[in-house]
């Protein structure tokens, strides 16, 4: 099947992956005035995602912080111990965007893709 484009390629999620969550919550809020829409832990992940690092089973942690804008959210993700690639991506490339996501109607159609 030939690759196609996925819709109107609209952005849903922005997640950067940070060292203090909480610290970088009011910092966004004092310059952009956002306000917490939500602050929670992911605990036991594979229990929940049936996560792996590097193949094997993970129960990593992360505090997750987040705002609302617009229809976009907006997530600061600290991640509380390792192994996880989220303690990979703060030692390989310091904080900055982990992951973005788009709404892709169709999803299955486009996985099978």
């Amino acid at each position: 099947m030939a690759v196609t484009a996925i819709g109107e390629k609209v952005l849903t999620q922005v997640c950067l992956v940070v060292r203090d969550a909480e610290a970088m919550a009011a910092r966004y809020a004092e310059i952009f005035g956002f306000e917490t829409a939500w602050d929670f832990q992911i605990t036991r992940l594979h229990d929940h995602t049936q996560a792996t690092d590097y193949g094997k089973p993970t129960d990593a942690r992360a505090r997750i912080t987040g705002f609302q804008m617009g229809s976009v959210a907006f997530e600061l993700l600290q991640p509380l111990d390792s192994p996880s690639v989220w303690m990979d991506h703060l030692a390989q490339h310091g904080e900055g965007i982990h992951h973005v996501a788009f709404s892709v109607p169709r999803t299955a159609l486009h996985c099978a893709a």
